[in-house]
């Protein structure tokens, strides 16, 4: 136990929680594996008087509990979140969204969320299943439907280069309906894929600590 503010007063140390809140008459204290150190970003493991980082930090030695934060960043599949590379800031994964605004890193299931890093499945009703979406137009297509209509456009010109030399017929008038049907299907595939990119239509659910 360590001395509190008011006279006479006691509080658990760093890692340890009161057995009741009897005041002074009961000074017992147990180890809890999950606290934050009060002066440091440090965690207590399940070990007693053992500290772990708090996600997204590593120790700078093994001597203190001094931390730095780690930009290479990683994934805690307890909390079901990945560090970024930028100081106190996180991503759910995907499926996943921060619970609230407040100063925490609880995440939980939701249905019906795209996936980032899969961008054709979404999430479904229970926590880890995924589901195909019938609607998702792949990233690859806003390419392929510009030269679509690219070279559809370049085939109407030549189409008509051919029609002012020998005339309009029934073959040339096919060709160039064909060719805007062509091109009109190209512009659609870039239209429609803009919401389905996985990098700009996509947002996971990100959070920023604030200490």
């Amino acid at each position: 136990m360590v001395s509190g503010n008011d006279e006479g007063t006691w509080n658990a140390m760093a890692g340890y929680r009161r057995l009741t809140e009897n005041g002074n008459d009961d000074l017992r204290a147990v180890w809890v594996q999950g606290l934050l150190h009060p002066t440091e970003k440090v965690i207590s493991s399940s070990t007693e008087g053992s500290w772990t980082p708090f996600p997204g930090y590593k120790l700078i030695d093994d001597n203190s509990l001094a931390v730095t934060w780690d930009t290479e960043g990683r994934g805690y599949n307890d909390l079901h979140i990945f560090s970024s590379s930028s100081p106190d800031d996180y991503i759910a994964y995907p499926g996943y969204e921060f619970v609230d605004d407040g100063n925490n890193l609880q995440t939980q299931w939701k249905m019906g969320l795209q996936n980032y890093l899969h961008p054709e499945q979404v999430s479904g009703v229970n926590e880890g299943e995924w589901l195909t979406d019938p609607n998702y137009t792949p990233p690859d297509n806003r390419a392929s439907g510009f030269w679509q209509s690219f070279f559809s456009l370049v085939g109407a010109a030549v189409n008509n280069k051919i029609e002012e030399k020998v005339g309009e017929n029934p073959l040339s008038g096919a060709v160039d309906d064909g060719l805007k049907r062509s091109f009109f299907n190209g512009v659609g595939k870039m239209i429609t894929n803009d919401n389905d990119d996985p990098y700009n239509g996509v947002k996971p659910s990100k959070k920023h600590i604030n200490w």
